[in-house]
């Protein structure tokens, strides 16, 4: 099993701000490997009228809604495989190569720092992906949109209507938060399922690894019919 390294992009919009948040801080040098376990954080669950406290309801709705819940969301540490290693290396200049390592071979990604602070780092993919984006009038998948804080840059333009496709072609650097605590890195694992009921439908949206924090804002958006059940889980990291 990877580390979910690649993220999959949904719902991306516009940058939010490069430079936000900066503050001065220790150069951060040398390399970092993550440790072979996920750490485990609460598990939230919020409605239209606030947060649901009872863990036991919590546990309920996930097994009714999602087959699949124990792998997304967990109340004990995950451990990962041992052969495969992941290593943040710092070069300067607001320079971070990924290196992914498993047993025949390894992936290099180039980053660039684009924003930090004493709370996290946004990494910036070098090399952008083309993607379509087009509209969507599910309400769960505009609200799963919504859960990333931080969201990646892209350049888009409209395809021309002899192409058939009602979207938008977009070039998008993909990027990766790591989150400091005391001093020590972490890559988030964030989690979420997000359901939307009406009288005559039920959707929901599933998503698990995300390497990004919790758009918090997200629980106001929420109405009548809606539930979201999300979890902050994190890999640490240790100075080599």
């Amino acid at each position: 099993m990877k580390y979910n390294f690649y993220v999959l992009l949904a719902s991306v919009s516009l940058l939010t701000g490069c430079g936000k948040d900066r503050e001065t801080q220790p150069a951060l040098v040398g390399s970092f490997e993550a440790e072979a376990v996920i750490k485990p954080a609460p598990i939230m669950m919020y409605t239209s009228t606030g947060m649901v406290d009872n863990q036991m309801l919590v546990d309920k709705f996930l097994a009714r809604r999602n087959r699949n819940a124990g792998t997304y969301f967990s109340r004990v540490e995950v451990p990962l495989p041992t052969t495969q290693s992941l290593i943040l290396a710092f070069r300067g200049n607001n320079r971070v190569t990924l290196l992914d390592k498993g047993p025949t071979r390894t992936d290099s990604i180039q980053t660039d720092v684009t924003s930090q602070s004493s709370q996290r780092l946004v990494l910036a993919q070098k090399d952008s992906v083309v993607i379509l984006q087009g509209s969507s009038t599910d309400r769960a998948e505009q609200l799963s949109g919504m859960m990333q804080l931080e969201q990646p840059g892209q350049r888009c333009q409209i395809l021309p209507p002899s192409s058939g496709i009602p979207s938008l072609y977009c070039r998008v650097r993909t990027i990766r938060v790591i989150t400091r605590h005391n001093g020590q890195l972490f890559l988030p694992q964030l989690s979420w399922l997000i359901q939307t009921s009406t009288a005559y439908a039920t959707s929901y949206w599933a998503y698990k690894g995300v390497q990004n924090t919790f758009n918090s804002a997200v629980i106001n958006q929420l109405v009548a019919g809606d539930t979201l059940v999300v979890q902050a889980r994190e890999i640490p990291f240790l100075k080599k």
